[in-house]
């Protein structure tokens, strides 16, 4: 069943939040399947914990918020509002308006051949009450090609090294 959500006149006044399914996975189940395929977590301090419990969706829950999640190109500033701050933004956008937590800034640093620069976008859990399945990516900023989609970890140059977990 979809919701309706109503917010300060400030925002959007109403948003249909559409119907999802969501379960949640402890942080060193989470951080094994990263490490499984290579990806470092950060901090990697076992005595820092950001937060124990990390909240996901199914790929057709997914399929309905990450349109929403979508960043205008236009916010980019040199130097102030790069890709970085669209991986953050979107992460924080999807835990106030969606409560899943697990869409996680992550850091590349040789996208598509580019070794003089790293580039930010997004890393999410798919799976259900078994657990994580499968791990996606996710660019937020609309400015790219692939922008507003499940990108599969690899395809076009996204190879994910860090992740803010």
């Amino acid at each position: 069943m979809s919701k309706i959500k109503v917010q300060s006149p400030v925002q959007n006044p109403i948003i249909h939040l559409p119907s999802y399914k969501t379960w949640g996975v402890d942080r060193y189940y989470f951080v094994s399947k990263l490490k499984a395929l290579g990806i470092e977590p950060f901090p990697a301090d076992k005595d820092i914990i950001l937060a124990q419990w990390y909240y996901y969706t199914d790929a057709e829950g997914w399929s309905k918020l990450l349109p929403d999640l979508v960043l205008k190109s236009s916010l980019y500033q040199p130097n102030k509002f790069k890709c970085v701050q669209y991986a953050w933004l979107a992460w924080l956008n999807c835990i106030q308006r969606y409560g899943l937590n697990s869409l996680c800034p992550c850091i590349d640093k040789n996208v598509a051949g580019d070794t003089q620069r790293a580039h930010a976008y997004n890393i999410f859990p798919i799976g259900d009450a078994t657990g994580i399945q499968d791990l996606m990516l996710f660019e937020p900023n609309e400015g790219y090609e692939y922008s507003g989609s499940a990108i599969l970890i690899g395809a076009e140059g996204y190879i994910p090294e860090l992740v803010f977990v």
